[in-house]
């Protein structure tokens, strides 16, 4: 009767150890494809700052241009 308490708990313990490792399995899946979009994010993210920063100087150019332009005409009309 021992015997068989001790083989019940010992199955019950492996299905239960059997369930674990593949809740693991799936979570370890999970984290690897939430690391997945992390990366793509973060790459669009970079992506987005590049062109950012282009777009930030080129407006910059044409703000400084317009300035330019700006003294010109008031140069022209005071004289």
């Amino acid at each position: 009767m021992v015997n068989q308490e001790l083989e019940r708990r010992a199955t019950k313990a492996e299905e239960e150890v059997k369930q674990k490792e593949e809740e693991l399995r799936h979570k370890e899946e999970l984290i690897a494809t939430l690391q997945q979009q992390v990366e793509h994010y973060e790459s669009r993210l970079w992506e987005c700052e590049v062109r950012m920063k282009s777009v930030e100087e080129e407006l910059q150019k044409q703000i400084s241009s317009l300035q330019v332009t700006e003294l010109y005409i008031m140069a022209f009309f005071i004289h």
